[in-house]
């Protein structure tokens, strides 16, 4: 599998009892109940989605900061206007599971910025120059109707899956524009169709760390699309 598509893995689990749930990003997480008493509640407890993901990834480029959440145990790198976020326990970072995230001028792949549904274009632009190059498979360019366009907490964003049924490769990729549409971001994930079902969770998780500029992206947005794109 070439060194552009990594894998993103990360366990997030959470085993508590006797507590409300409440959602983030597709994942379930525990919310102690608090009985009514006249002494001041108690401050909230950290996120625990948040906790599993200690470290942080940040990447600027052409005036453009973006930032990832990851595992303690992996590694990052980082070249131009790209990085690598990987798990070493598996394998260097052209080789072990990880996510791939690149900012990209938009001029660069033939779009101009007032274009109408940009991020679709762009999307499909960028994974196209991907093939030719011969940095992806040729099953990882969509057609233009498996491009979901959304709004991601109001950036203009696309997102593409490729489903392991059917594929050897399985994985998503979504970009979101920053706010003049002159840059884009995108992120990455794709791997052996196999795993892609015990794995999906996590990278959803991990997306749902994603800001832009300082902006929290966050999950609702994110899993909504997924979900519209993955339900017959």
């Amino acid at each position: 599998m070439p060194g552009i598509y990594r894998v993103l893995l990360v366990a997030v689990m959470l085993l508590l009892t006797g507590c409300g749930v409440e959602t983030y990003a597709g994942v379930e997480l525990a919310t102690v109940p608090v009985a009514a008493t006249s002494t001041p509640a108690p401050s909230p407890t950290p996120d625990p989605l948040l906790a599993e993901l200690p470290n942080v990834m940040e990447k600027t480029f052409s005036g453009t900061t973006v930032t990832l959440n990851y595992p303690e145990e992996w590694q990052a790198s980082e070249r131009g206007q790209f990085f690598n976020i990987f798990d070493p326990a598996q394998g260097d970072e052209n080789t072990a599971p990880g996510v791939f995230a690149l900012i990209q001028l938009t001029r660069t792949v033939g779009l101009d910025r007032s274009d109408e549904d940009i991020a679709p274009a762009a999307l499909l632009a960028f994974m196209r120059r991907m093939v030719e190059g011969g940095f992806a498979p040729s099953d990882s360019v969509p057609d233009p109707d498996e491009i979901l366009a959304f709004q991601w907490t109001g950036h203009d964003a696309a997102m593409f899956y490729l489903p392991p049924e059917g594929n050897s490769t399985a994985g998503l990729s979504v970009l979101v524009m920053n706010e003049d549409h002159a840059r884009f971001i995108v992120f990455n994930s794709f791997m052996d169709s196999s795993l892609w079902p015990s794995i999906e969770p996590t990278i959803l998780a991990i997306l749902s760390t994603a800001t832009l500029d300082g902006q929290i992206l966050g999950g609702p947005d994110l899993i909504a699309a997924y979900q519209a794109l993955t339900t017959d």
